[in-house]
């Protein structure tokens, strides 16, 4: 059965959260269509990051708030590329990084779409649960930020962006996303579990 190559941006955004093996296989990769993708996760970060500062009532640091979330996934973006390039490569890897970092700004679809969750939760919460606020949804908002995670860098996403931008088997490009993806789990966790090891 002839695979349908996706022509319009719309489809291709649909066909990345519905059919991701099909359209990373048949997609061109466009970098400017990935970074605007990104571009489009930092807006709406910066706008869920001021929400949540604006609970905390920390009016004077919703600048720094919104630029460190603008720098900080940009970094994320061009930086996890680059570990999941190199890893790749030397696991046999054959394609380049320009691909693989337009694949991987198509992957931050999903965190678009559960920063949006956490913003309507954001402005909703304290009309509905007045005594919790938005602050007292905090482990809900975690917990969204990991299914982002898990959908879009580093996981499921990223898995099929890695596996047909670097043409890698499918064990290949699943154990570096599965081991990437523990590796930053743990870089969450270890400091809330064992506080010591971090000061």
């Amino acid at each position: 059965m002839e695979q349908r190559v996706p022509t319009a941006l719309r489809d291709r955004l649909r066909g990345m959260l519905i059919q991701p093996n099909q359209t990373m296989a048949t997609v061109a990769p466009n970098l400017t269509e990935g970074a605007l993708i990104v571009v489009g996760l930092i807006v709406i970060a910066g706008i869920r990051v001021a929400l949540e500062v604006a609970y905390a009532a920390k009016g004077n640091t919703v600048g720094f708030a919104i630029g460190g979330a603008g720098i900080g996934i940009s970094m994320a973006w061009v930086s996890l590329t680059l570990l999941l390039r190199l890893i790749a490569r030397a696991l046999g890897g054959t394609g380049n990084y320009r691909n693989l970092l337009a694949l991987m700004g198509y992957a931050s679809i999903p965190m678009i779409l559960t920063t949006w969750v956490s913003i309507v939760i954001f402005i909703v919460s304290p009309v509905l649960l007045p005594n919790l606020g938005g602050t007292g949804w905090s482990p809900l908002h975690t917990l969204i930020g990991w299914i982002g995670m898990a959908w879009g860098w580093p996981g499921v996403l990223s898995y099929y962006a890695l596996r047909h931008s670097q043409r890698l088997s499918a064990g290949r490009a699943g154990s570096i996303v599965a081991v990437v993806h523990i590796l930053m789990l743990l870089g969450w966790f270890l400091p809330v579990l064992v506080p010591g090891w971090f000061g």
